[in-house]
């Protein structure tokens, strides 16, 4: 078998006879190796070091990769976001020297605890999204939905908020709830509970089962395609789906379960001993090895590869269980992770961060970014005018969607959600059908009135649903009037997403034209918002836009409105 193995080196910067002294150790063999695995082959070589980064102090939280970034927080109180070329893009000052969690979303942000109760998203520039306090402390990380919502548990209380941070709806536990959210079924969130039972909701907040478990003590849960493995403190995994018969998984007394992750059709085991286990949807042991990684670990899979991380050993494995490659580590502060460039990071003890070539290019399923059905939204708008009274005027769609806001407002919204967010796409959209007895069909917008399809593009923007995205930005390109062209933008702000660059190229095609000034003054606020967000100038359409408002044959007010826009956006890191 190739044997390369790699380990930490110690780096200081603080004074030239302390470098000596570092080469002298690397000199000794104080540095990384890998082992790669091959039949009936032994060769060794010096792990290739791709970047160390000084953290100013021990990495006491992460570090976390996710997609093309690295999190980090030392216990100077700094958090960092680095790119997975080392270059730090990110930093912010927080109370305290170590967070209870990051948790990134699926759109460059993380969330991130500050002190006990206040919950903050932070964008890779470091800066405040949004935030909140919790009013008790948080002892449960969070999770993320498709979508960007976050499911959190607070005390005796589940609550779902949206991307942009507003509460979309809460419900009171009865039950002390023993594992962090997970996302299950439908996309909504799956939690363990004391009284021996495992919950699932839907994204808005109905219960779709509650399964009794028999396990008091829960400190894991997992969902896979249909089934659930819940892991307690001691004693067999159950493995479950609703209404069936849990299976209890005999994995030997002395199996402690370290960390539990869905792959593929089955589940993965990391147990204290160095053992990882696979499991089908059946709960049959597939295969079982010996990864040597011993104490704390942790989970991360692509396709194709199965990767186990602890503080001293990284292990990385093909879907068989086969080992590929090993990478030792000394004088790591923490449990490592992997990048999709295949690089381990690890946080030294000398205050370093430790970026190592392990592995090749790692791949991640495609993620697609949800939008609204434009025909779904409009069956919605007809069912809705079926059963409202007044059915699709003008005044009828008004009222309704001021109903809706105020609902969303107060977080009771729950089970409508879904029906509502159609239901504004459609009349936002200016598509629906015209009331019965109008006459033929028109090529104007219906609702004809400017009120209704404003005030469903507010309601999108409140939602702060990515996927109204697309209908935004095409009411942007598409509507007539100034006035709904002006409340799209703002949504688009109020969202303060924009994963497919759709908003940002809407405004920069619109701004080839001319544009009246409420529409220019929204379109600038929209594209600052936008681009404070999400930390940085990852396109230039938006800025473009800016650039050409900036002509002589707009109004003052506009220009000015434009350069401080540019200012800002440049400050951005």
């Amino acid at each position: 078998m190739i044997s390369e193995k790699y380990t930490d080196s110690i780096l200081f910067r603080y004074s030239p006879i302390l470098l000596v002294f570092i080469f002298a150790l690397q000199l000794a063999g104080l540095d990384a190796q890998v082992v790669l695995a091959s039949p009936g082959i032994t060769d060794s070589k010096r792990a290739e070091a791709m970047f160390r980064f000084p953290a100013g102090g021990v990495i006491s939280t992460g570090p976390v990769a996710s997609k093309n970034l690295v999190w980090l927080m030392a216990d100077s109180k700094t958090l960092y976001v680095l790119d997975i070329n080392g270059r730090a893009i990110g930093r912010r000052d927080m109370p305290t020297r170590k967070a209870a969690f990051i948790v990134p979303d699926g759109f460059g942000r993380a969330a991130v605890i500050e002190g006990i109760s206040r919950l903050s998203l932070i964008n890779k520039a470091g800066q405040t999204v949004w935030s909140f306090d919790t009013e008790s402390p948080l002892d449960l990380a969070p999770c993320f939905g498709a979508d960007g919502r976050i499911f959190l548990v607070v005390g005796s209380t589940l609550s779902c908020r949206a991307a942009n941070g507003r509460l979309l709806w809460s419900q009171s536990l009865d039950a002390y709830c023993g594992t962090a959210p997970r996302i299950g079924p439908q996309g909504g969130p799956l939690l363990a509970f004391a009284d021996g039972s495992v919950r699932a909701w839907n994204p808005d907040g109905r219960l779709l089962w509650s399964v009794a478990s028999g396990i008091s003590s829960p400190s894991a849960l997992c969902w896979g395609s249909d089934v659930f493995l819940v892991v307690p403190d001691s004693g067999a995994p159950r493995l479950g789906k609703p209404g069936g018969e849990l299976v209890r998984i005999a994995l030997g007394d002395d199996f402690r379960v370290q960390a539990v992750l869905c792959y593929e059709d089955g589940f993965l085991l990391a147990g204290a001993g160095g053992v990882l286990v696979y499991l089908d949807g059946a709960g049959t042991v597939r295969w079982q090895i010996r990864t040597g990684c011993l104490g704390r670990q942790d989970l991360a899979v692509f396709p194709g590869r199965i990767l186990v991380l602890s503080a001293g050993l990284v292990a990385s494995f093909n879907a068989s269980g086969q080992l590929l490659r090993q990478l030792s580590l000394q004088n790591s502060s923490g449990i490592p992770a992997v990048g999709l460039n295949g690089a381990v990071f690890s946080g030294g003890t000398d205050w370093i961060l430790y970026a190592y070539r392990f592995e090749r290019d790692l791949e991640i399923p495609s993620h697609v970014n949800p939008a609204i059905d434009i025909e779904a939204a409009l069956e919605a708008a007809r069912e809705e005018a079926f059963w409202t009274p007044g059915g699709g005027s003008d005044d009828a769609l008004t009222n309704r969607l001021f109903y809706i806001e105020n609902s969303l407002k107060s977080g009771n919204i729950k089970e409508e959600a879904g029906a509502a967010l159609l239901f504004a796409a459609a009349v936002a959209s200016g598509r629906l059908d015209a009331p019965f007895g109008e006459g033929p069909v028109s090529l104007d917008p219906v609702p004809r009135t400017v009120v209704p399809r404003v005030a469903a593009c507010e309601l999108l923007g409140l939602f702060g649903n990515p996927a109204a995205i697309p209908i935004l930005a095409g009411v942007f390109s598409q509507d007539m009037d100034p006035v709904v062209r002006a409340a799209a933008a703002d949504a688009l702000a109020s969202i303060g997403l924009d994963p497919n660059n759709l908003a940002m190229e809407a405004f920069e095609l619109a701004s080839r034209g001319f544009l009246e000034t409420r529409v220019a003054l929204a379109m600038i606020a929209a594209v600052e918002a936008l681009y404070r967000a999400q930390g940085g100038l990852e396109h230039s359409s938006g800025a473009l836009a800016l650039v050409r408002l900036l002509n002589t044959d707009y109004p003052r007010e506009v220009r000015q409105r434009a350069e401080t826009a540019l200012k800002r956006i440049r400050s951005v890191r």
